[in-house]
Protein backbone atom coordinates (compact mmCIF):
# COMPACT_ATOMS: atom_id res chain seq x y z
CA UNK A 1 0.00 0.00 0.00
CA UNK A 2 1.52 3.38 -0.79
CA UNK A 3 1.62 7.02 0.82
CA UNK A 4 2.29 10.20 -1.36
CA UNK A 5 3.89 12.86 -0.04
CA UNK A 6 6.86 15.68 -0.97
CA UNK A 7 10.30 15.13 0.87
CA UNK A 8 11.08 13.12 4.11
CA UNK A 9 8.31 14.25 7.05
CA UNK A 10 6.98 12.08 9.82
CA UNK A 11 3.23 11.72 9.80
CA UNK A 12 0.19 10.23 11.25
CA UNK A 13 -2.93 8.64 10.40
CA UNK A 14 -5.67 8.35 12.82
CA UNK A 15 -6.63 4.36 13.06
CA UNK A 16 -9.33 2.20 11.93
CA UNK A 17 -7.96 -0.61 9.77
CA UNK A 18 -4.75 -1.93 7.70
CA UNK A 19 -4.33 -4.35 5.09
CA UNK A 20 -0.53 -5.00 3.64
CA UNK A 21 2.51 -3.02 3.72
CA UNK A 22 1.78 0.22 1.77
CA UNK A 23 4.58 2.55 0.63
CA UNK A 24 4.25 5.93 0.62
CA UNK A 25 5.05 9.06 -1.18
CA UNK A 26 5.55 12.31 -0.03
CA UNK A 27 5.96 16.60 -1.75
CA UNK A 28 9.44 18.33 0.03
CA UNK A 29 8.87 19.69 3.55
CA UNK A 30 12.32 20.55 4.96
CA UNK A 31 13.51 20.00 9.03
CA UNK A 32 12.24 16.26 9.55
CA UNK A 33 12.95 14.33 12.24
CA UNK A 34 12.41 10.20 12.31
CA UNK A 35 11.92 9.39 16.05
CA UNK A 36 11.08 5.53 16.73
CA UNK A 37 8.57 5.07 19.38
CA UNK A 38 8.48 2.75 22.17
CA UNK A 39 5.53 2.21 24.87
CA UNK A 40 5.76 0.93 28.10
CA UNK A 41 2.55 -0.54 29.19
CA UNK A 42 1.56 -0.08 32.36
CA UNK A 43 -2.18 -0.51 34.24
CA UNK A 44 -4.18 2.24 35.54
CA UNK A 45 -4.83 2.47 39.33
CA UNK A 46 -7.06 3.80 41.42
CA UNK A 47 -6.14 6.37 44.55
CA UNK A 48 -8.37 8.22 46.72
CA UNK A 49 -7.15 11.36 47.52
CA UNK A 50 -8.08 14.37 49.92
CA UNK A 51 -9.67 16.04 46.35
CA UNK A 52 -11.31 12.28 45.21
CA UNK A 53 -10.39 9.66 44.03
CA UNK A 54 -7.57 9.53 41.76
CA UNK A 55 -7.09 7.42 38.09
CA UNK A 56 -3.57 7.34 36.87
CA UNK A 57 -2.89 6.34 33.63
CA UNK A 58 0.39 5.70 32.15
CA UNK A 59 1.64 6.51 28.64
CA UNK A 60 1.20 2.97 26.45
CA UNK A 61 -1.25 1.72 24.32
CA UNK A 62 -5.22 1.22 25.34
CA UNK A 63 -4.74 2.10 29.26
CA UNK A 64 -7.04 5.13 28.81
CA UNK A 65 -10.01 2.74 27.87
CA UNK A 66 -9.46 0.69 31.20
CA UNK A 67 -9.12 4.09 33.49
CA UNK A 68 -13.07 4.88 32.07
CA UNK A 69 -13.68 1.04 32.92
CA UNK A 70 -12.86 1.98 36.18
CA UNK A 71 -14.70 5.02 36.56
CA UNK A 72 -17.96 3.09 35.40
CA UNK A 73 -16.97 0.53 38.29
CA UNK A 74 -17.61 3.03 40.62
CA UNK A 75 -21.25 3.39 39.30
CA UNK A 76 -23.62 6.02 38.18
CA UNK A 77 -23.97 7.23 41.69
CA UNK A 78 -20.51 9.31 43.01
CA UNK A 79 -19.52 9.87 46.90
CA UNK A 80 -16.91 11.76 45.49
CA UNK A 81 -15.37 13.71 42.87
CA UNK A 82 -13.05 11.75 40.16
CA UNK A 83 -9.72 12.63 38.49
CA UNK A 84 -8.52 10.90 35.68
CA UNK A 85 -5.03 11.72 35.18
CA UNK A 86 -2.94 11.11 32.43
CA UNK A 87 0.93 11.01 32.96
CA UNK A 88 3.09 12.86 30.29
CA UNK A 89 3.61 10.89 27.10
CA UNK A 90 1.64 9.51 24.53
CA UNK A 91 -1.18 7.56 25.13
CA UNK A 92 -1.95 5.35 21.97
CA UNK A 93 -5.44 4.02 20.97
CA UNK A 94 -6.20 1.26 18.79
CA UNK A 95 -9.89 1.74 18.49
CA UNK A 96 -12.26 4.47 19.32
CA UNK A 97 -12.70 6.35 22.31
CA UNK A 98 -16.78 6.82 23.17
CA UNK A 99 -17.46 8.48 26.10
CA UNK A 100 -21.07 8.33 27.74
CA UNK A 101 -23.26 9.71 30.43
CA UNK A 102 -21.63 6.09 32.85
CA UNK A 103 -18.03 8.46 32.22
CA UNK A 104 -19.03 11.74 33.64
CA UNK A 105 -20.22 13.29 36.99
CA UNK A 106 -23.92 12.82 38.69
CA UNK A 107 -24.35 15.97 39.44
CA UNK A 108 -23.44 16.36 43.14
CA UNK A 109 -19.53 15.12 42.02
CA UNK A 110 -17.38 15.67 39.32
CA UNK A 111 -15.64 13.38 36.91
CA UNK A 112 -12.36 15.41 35.41
CA UNK A 113 -9.46 14.65 33.24
CA UNK A 114 -6.14 16.09 33.60
CA UNK A 115 -2.99 15.71 31.74
CA UNK A 116 0.41 17.76 31.47
CA UNK A 117 1.75 17.01 28.20
CA UNK A 118 0.38 13.84 27.31
CA UNK A 119 -0.87 13.05 24.09
CA UNK A 120 -3.82 11.01 22.82
CA UNK A 121 -3.37 9.55 19.41
CA UNK A 122 -4.05 6.75 17.30
CA UNK A 123 -1.88 7.73 14.83
CA UNK A 124 1.30 5.73 13.72
CA UNK A 125 4.67 7.06 12.54
CA UNK A 126 5.68 6.79 9.02
CA UNK A 127 9.78 6.92 8.68
CA UNK A 128 11.97 5.73 5.50
CA UNK A 129 11.47 8.24 3.10
CA UNK A 130 13.20 8.17 0.29
CA UNK A 131 13.43 10.40 -3.07
CA UNK A 132 10.81 8.35 -5.86
CA UNK A 133 12.95 7.01 -9.10
CA UNK A 134 12.84 9.71 -11.54
CA UNK A 135 11.30 12.40 -9.57
CA UNK A 136 13.26 15.37 -8.17
CA UNK A 137 10.52 16.03 -5.49
CA UNK A 138 7.82 13.03 -5.03
CA UNK A 139 9.36 10.60 -1.62
CA UNK A 140 7.96 7.58 -0.63
CA UNK A 141 8.00 5.18 2.02
CA UNK A 142 6.23 1.83 3.15
CA UNK A 143 3.35 1.63 5.43
CA UNK A 144 4.84 -0.12 9.20
CA UNK A 145 2.83 -3.42 10.38
CA UNK A 146 0.04 -1.89 12.35
CA UNK A 147 -2.86 -4.24 12.53
CA UNK A 148 -5.97 -1.81 13.36
CA UNK A 149 -5.22 -0.09 10.37
CA UNK A 150 -7.09 -1.08 7.53
CA UNK A 151 -6.09 1.15 4.80
CA UNK A 152 -9.20 -1.12 2.20
CA UNK A 153 -11.14 1.77 3.69
CA UNK A 154 -11.14 5.53 2.71
CA UNK A 155 -11.12 6.86 6.03
CA UNK A 156 -8.07 6.63 7.38
CA UNK A 157 -6.41 7.47 4.66
CA UNK A 158 -7.71 11.04 4.67
CA UNK A 159 -5.53 12.99 7.50
CA UNK A 160 -2.02 12.89 7.56
CA UNK A 161 0.34 14.93 9.89
CA UNK A 162 3.17 16.39 10.54
CA UNK A 163 3.70 17.13 14.06
CA UNK A 164 1.13 19.47 14.58
CA UNK A 165 0.05 20.81 11.17
CA UNK A 166 -2.57 18.73 9.42
CA UNK A 167 -1.06 18.08 5.47
CA UNK A 168 -3.48 18.26 2.51
CA UNK A 169 -4.72 15.57 0.52
CA UNK A 170 -4.04 15.35 -2.93
CA UNK A 171 -6.71 17.66 -4.48
CA UNK A 172 -7.20 19.65 -7.22
CA UNK A 173 -7.78 23.31 -7.71
CA UNK A 174 -11.48 24.68 -7.13
CA UNK A 175 -13.70 23.93 -10.21
CA UNK A 176 -17.04 25.15 -11.22
CA UNK A 177 -19.05 22.52 -13.24
CA UNK A 178 -21.72 24.02 -16.17
CA UNK A 179 -24.53 21.97 -15.38
CA UNK A 180 -25.78 19.52 -13.02
CA UNK A 181 -28.46 17.24 -11.47
CA UNK A 182 -28.78 14.80 -8.89
CA UNK A 183 -27.07 11.88 -10.77
CA UNK A 184 -24.56 13.97 -12.70
CA UNK A 185 -22.24 17.44 -13.39
CA UNK A 186 -21.11 18.82 -16.72
CA UNK A 187 -17.90 20.09 -16.59
CA UNK A 188 -15.52 22.15 -18.36
CA UNK A 189 -13.36 21.33 -20.80
CA UNK A 190 -10.04 20.19 -19.39
CA UNK A 191 -11.46 19.93 -15.86
CA UNK A 192 -11.63 16.22 -15.38
CA UNK A 193 -9.34 13.70 -16.44
CA UNK A 194 -10.80 10.91 -18.75
CA UNK A 195 -9.89 8.64 -16.47
CA UNK A 196 -7.38 8.61 -12.92
CA UNK A 197 -5.85 5.86 -10.81
CA UNK A 198 -7.39 3.53 -8.68
CA UNK A 199 -10.80 6.12 -9.87
CA UNK A 200 -13.23 3.95 -7.10
CA UNK A 201 -10.83 5.80 -4.57
CA UNK A 202 -11.14 9.25 -6.03
CA UNK A 203 -13.59 11.75 -4.36
CA UNK A 204 -15.57 14.22 -5.62
CA UNK A 205 -16.27 17.69 -2.89
CA UNK A 206 -19.20 18.93 -4.43
CA UNK A 207 -20.58 22.65 -2.57
CA UNK A 208 -24.07 22.69 -1.43
CA UNK A 209 -25.88 25.93 -0.25
CA UNK A 210 -24.94 24.88 3.36
CA UNK A 211 -22.82 21.63 3.34
CA UNK A 212 -20.27 19.52 1.31
CA UNK A 213 -21.43 16.89 -0.59
CA UNK A 214 -18.97 13.92 -0.92
CA UNK A 215 -19.62 11.77 -3.65
CA UNK A 216 -17.66 8.98 -6.12
CA UNK A 217 -16.60 8.67 -9.75
CA UNK A 218 -19.42 6.18 -11.60
CA UNK A 219 -18.89 7.42 -15.24
CA UNK A 220 -16.78 10.29 -16.71
CA UNK A 221 -17.90 10.26 -20.28
CA UNK A 222 -15.63 12.78 -22.20
CA UNK A 223 -17.79 12.72 -25.28
CA UNK A 224 -20.18 15.43 -23.71
CA UNK A 225 -17.91 16.39 -20.59
CA UNK A 226 -20.66 14.82 -18.12
CA UNK A 227 -19.72 12.71 -14.99
CA UNK A 228 -21.55 10.60 -13.12
CA UNK A 229 -21.56 10.08 -9.29
CA UNK A 230 -21.57 7.04 -7.63
CA UNK A 231 -24.48 7.69 -5.55
CA UNK A 232 -26.83 10.08 -7.21
CA UNK A 233 -27.74 12.17 -4.53
CA UNK A 234 -26.62 15.33 -5.21
CA UNK A 235 -28.74 18.15 -4.33
CA UNK A 236 -27.76 21.21 -6.43
CA UNK A 237 -27.48 24.41 -5.17
CA UNK A 238 -27.79 27.76 -7.00
CA UNK A 239 -25.18 28.33 -9.81
CA UNK A 240 -25.43 31.76 -9.19
CA UNK A 241 -25.28 31.94 -5.48
CA UNK A 242 -21.99 30.15 -5.86
CA UNK A 243 -23.51 26.40 -5.77
CA UNK A 244 -21.33 25.75 -8.47
CA UNK A 245 -18.41 25.24 -7.23
CA UNK A 246 -16.51 21.11 -6.44
CA UNK A 247 -13.02 20.05 -6.23
CA UNK A 248 -11.02 16.46 -7.10
CA UNK A 249 -9.78 15.01 -4.07
CA UNK A 250 -7.52 12.08 -3.29
CA UNK A 251 -6.18 11.80 -6.97
CA UNK A 252 -2.32 11.10 -7.57
CA UNK A 253 -2.52 13.18 -10.40
CA UNK A 254 -2.75 16.28 -8.23
CA UNK A 255 -0.32 15.50 -5.87
CA UNK A 256 1.60 18.57 -7.53
CA UNK A 257 1.77 20.89 -3.88
CA UNK A 258 4.31 20.69 -1.56
CA UNK A 259 2.36 19.34 1.87
CA UNK A 260 0.07 17.16 -0.34
CA UNK A 261 0.06 13.48 0.20
CA UNK A 262 -1.52 10.40 -1.35
CA UNK A 263 -1.85 6.55 0.17
CA UNK A 264 -1.57 3.98 -2.58
CA UNK A 265 -3.18 1.19 -2.39
CA UNK A 266 -2.55 -0.70 -4.87
CA UNK A 267 1.35 -0.62 -4.64
CA UNK A 268 2.80 -3.66 -2.09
Amino acid sequence: IGLLFRREIIMESFPNRILGTPSCRMTPSPNAISPLLFFLVLPAFVVPSSYGIEITVQPGVDLLPQALAKRRALGFKLEENVNIILEPGEHRLTTPLILGPEDGGDGSYEVKFYGENATISGGFKITGWNLQKGSKNIWEAPFPEVQHVNLTDIGPRMQMWRGTERLQLARSALLRYENCSREWIQFRATDVREEYYQQDDVLLVLYEKWVMDFNRIKTIVPENRTLFFSIPNFSPSDPDGGGSRYYILNAIEHLDEPGEFYMDTAKR
